[in-house]
C-alpha cells in the first residue's frame, strides 16, 4: 500500500521540479535579453535622420557612446547593425505598400511638386530651401561632411541635401537660359507684320536712314566692345557627363577618413595654418587656369598687388617668383 503513495510523491516531486526549473529558465533569459535605453534610441534616430546606410566608422562612433551610457554597454555592433537593417527592410516596405512618390489626394486638389518628388525631407519644412541657399552661397564647395551637419541640424535627410546641390548646380544654367528668354520677350516691340492695332501700318515705317552724331557712333561702339568681352568673359558650363565625372571624383576624395578635430590650441593653430595653405595653392591654381574647363576663370580674381607671392610653371613644375 505504500508503494503507490511513494509513486505519487515522486511523480509529484518531478512536476515540481519540472515546473521550477522552466520558471527559472524563464526568468533567466528575461534577465539576459536586456533592453536599450530611451536615451540610447534617441541617438539611432539621431544616425538614421542622417543617413539610413551608416559606414562601419559611424556604427562604430555611435556604438562608444550608446556603450557609456548607464546598463547600455551589453550593445553590440551585430545588434546595431541589425536594427538599421530591419527599418531600411521597414521603410521599404511602406514605400512598396503606399507609394515612394507623394500622389493627389481625392477632394483635397493639391499634388506633387518637383520638391516632394526629389526632397521629400522637405516637405514639413518650409524654412529648409532658404537656409541651403544660404550657406552654399557661404560655401559653395561643401565636402561630405558639411553636408551632414547640415542635414543634421535642418532635421532633413543627408541624401535629399546631397540631392538639391546637385540640382541646384545641375538647373543653373537653364533657369539662366530662360531668363534671358523671358526678358528678350518682354522687351521685344511689335512689327508692322505682327501688330493687330487698325492703324495703318506706314505709321511704323521708319526712315531709310537717320543720321547719328560721331559722338554716339563712339559711344555705341565702345558699348558693343564691352559686350563682346563679357561674352568672352562668360565661362563655359560643364556638361552633364562632366558633372558626374566631377561629382565622382569629388565623393571618391572626400570618403577618405576624416582626422579627429584639434584639441588644443597648437592642434588648431597647425590645422587652420594647414587649411590657409590648401586655399593659397587653390587660388593660386585658378590664376594659372587650370580649373578654366570647370568656369573658374583667372579673369574671374583680383590682380595680384606687388607685393603678392604667386606661384608660375617652369618646365612643368611649380616654382615660388613675386608678382
Amino acid at each position: 500500500m505504500l508503494e503507490p503513495f511513494y509513486a505519487h510523491a515522486d511523480g509529484e516531486s518531478a512536476s515540481s521540479y519540472t515546473a521550477s526549473s522552466s520558471s527559472m529558465a524563464s526568468t533567466s533569459a528575461r534577465r539576459l535579453h536586456k533592453r536599450l535605453s530611451h536615451q540610447g534610441y534617441q541617438m539611432i534616430d539621431e544616425l538614421w535622420k542622417v543617413t539610413q546606410n551608416p559606414t562601419a566608422i559611424q556604427r562604430q562612433e555611435l556604438l562608444q557612446k550608446i556603450n557609456a551610457l548607464p546598463g547600455c554597454d551589453h550593445y553590440t555592433n551585430s545588434a546595431l547593425q541589425t536594427l538599421f537593417s530591419r527599418r531600411r527592410k521597414d521603410a521599404a516596405a511602406r514605400a512598396a505598400r503606399y507609394g515612394s512618390l507623394p500622389q493627389k489626394i481625392e477632394g483635397s486638389g493639391t499634388v506633387s511638386s518637383s520638391e516632394d518628388i526629389l526632397y521629400p525631407s522637405f516637405k514639413n519644412s518650409p524654412g529648409v530651401i532658404p537656409s541651403l541657399q544660404v550657406l552654399l552661397n557661404e560655401f559653395p564647395l561643401p565636402n561630405d561632411e558639411m553636408v551632414r551637419i547640415w542635414a543634421k541640424r535642418l532635421r532633413v535627410h543627408y541624401e535629399d541635401v546631397q540631392t538639391w546641390i546637385q540640382f541646384e548646380r545641375a538647373s543653373a544654367p537653364v533657369r539662366e537660359r530662360s531668363s534671358s528668354v523671358n526678358e528678350s520677350a518682354r522687351t521685344q516691340l511689335p512689327t508692322p507684320g505682327s501688330s493687330c492695332s487698325p492703324e495703318p501700318s506706314t505709321l511704323w515705317q521708319l526712315p531709310a536712314h537717320i543720321p547719328v552724331p560721331e559722338a554716339h557712333r563712339a559711344h555705341a561702339s565702345l558699348f558693343l566692345e564691352d559686350q563682346d568681352i563679357e561674352e568672352e568673359q562668360k565661362p563655359n558650363f560643364l556638361t552633364l557627363e562632366q558633372r558626374q565625372e566631377l561629382a565622382q571624383d569629388v565623393r571618391a576624395a572626400l570618403s577618405a577618413p576624416q582626422p579627429p578635430p584639434p584639441k588644443t590650441a597648437d592642434e588648431a593653430k597647425k590645422w587652420l595654418d594647414e587649411q590657409e595653405q590648401n586655399m593659397s595653392t587653390f587660388l593660386q591654381k585658378i590664376r594659372l587656369g587650370d580649373y578654366a574647363q570647370f568656369g573658374l576663370e583667372p579673369s574671374l580674381l583680383p590682380k595680384c598687388s606687388e607685393h603678392d607671392t604667386i606661384l608660375t610653371r617652369s618646365d612643368g613644375d611649380m616654382k615660388m617668383d613675386l608678382a
